[in-house]
Formats: C-alpha cells, sequence, structure tokens
C-alpha cells in the first residue's frame, strides 16, 4: 500500500479519472493537475488523448520514493528524452 488511506494494492491500476487528459507543463494543464490531486491525493492515472501511454500523476512521497529510488530501473522515458538532453542536459527531467 502507498500509505494507510490507499485501498489498492501495488500491483493494481490507481485510480484515475474517466475522461482522458494530455498532461503537459502548460498553464492548460495545471488547473486540471490541481483538480485531480483533490480527487486522488496519492496517485493518479489518467488516460493520454493524443498519446499511447497513459500518465501517471504520483503526489505521495512513497510513491514517489518507489519511482525514483526503489524500483527506478523498472521506468524507463521515451527515445525523445534523448534529444531533450541534448539541449537541457542530464537533469532530473531526462535522468533515468
Amino acid at each position: 500500500m502507498i500509505n494507510n488511506t490507499s485501498s489498492y494494492p501495488l500491483s493494481s491500476v490507481p485510480p484515475g479519472p474517466a475522461e482522458k487528459h494530455d498532461i503537459n507543463i502548460s498553464e492548460e494543464s495545471f488547473p486540471v493537475i490541481r483538480e485531480l490531486v483533490k480527487a486522488y491525493p496519492d496517485i493518479c492515472r489518467i488516460g493520454a488523448k493524443s498519446r499511447v501511454q497513459d500518465t501517471y500523476l504520483l503526489n505521495h512521497p512513497d510513491a514517489v520514493k518507489r519511482v525514483l529510488i526503489d524500483n527506478h530501473k523498472n521506468y524507463v522515458k521515451g527515445v525523445g528524452f534523448e534529444r531533450v538532453k541534448l539541449l537541457l542536459g542530464n537533469g532530473i527531467i531526462v535522468s533515468n
């Protein structure tokens, strides 16, 4: 479990809205993210409108630690990040 208030095992698909959203780093996404965090405070799966892969919004420290530290090798970013790395360097956005 992520924490005592979570009601799903880590092996299951996290809850999320039925409506699909494209979550980006943009002014349009911020109000959507704000509402999603209110509705799903720990972790949320968001179906993407224009991408194949779903988006996952992690807001609980244990979930973030699981992805970034404990099981980081299980989470791979797409090939497009290699191109972004040329522009931004090896920061948090592009590092594995």
